[in-house]
């Protein structure tokens, strides 16, 4: 707690990243000193497979990157992979109509046009 008072961390951060450290260790059953990143890999995966809320799955990795980072220092923490983007159901709806709209199309220059027309290609997002 005191290296996120160091670091002038607000107190709803301070909350999140302590409440994820712990939910961590009561996951994993043992002191977070004790683990090591194939358990924080595995965590993150629980915690993904119970299909959290991306910012929920963003707080969760950041506060144990803080803590094996900057508390415990261990240089292993940045070889975790990142979580992969959750789309949320809007934008899952939206890209499954698209797909939809594509598969009429009749030829690929059709297709390509479509996806430039769509922000696809340049990874632009149409919202």
């Amino acid at each position: 707690m005191e290296e996120l008072q160091l670091r002038n961390c607000s107190a709803a951060t301070t909350d999140s990243y302590l409440r994820a450290v712990w939910r961590f260790t009561k996951h994993c059953g043992k002191s977070p000193d004790l683990l090591g990143p194939e358990d924080v890999r595995q965590y993150l995966l629980h915690l993904l497979g119970k299909k959290r809320a991306t910012n929920t799955l963003q707080v969760n990795r950041a506060a144990l990157r803080f803590l094996y980072v900057r508390v415990l220092k261990r240089g292993w923490f940045d070889e975790i992979p990142a979580l992969p983007v959750l789309l949320g159901y809007s934008v899952e709806l939206e890209f499954l109509c698209f797909v939809k709209r594509i598969q009429s199309s009749r030829s690929a220059a059709a297709l390509v046009s479509q996806l430039v027309l769509a922000g696809v290609a340049d990874g632009r997002t149409h919202r």
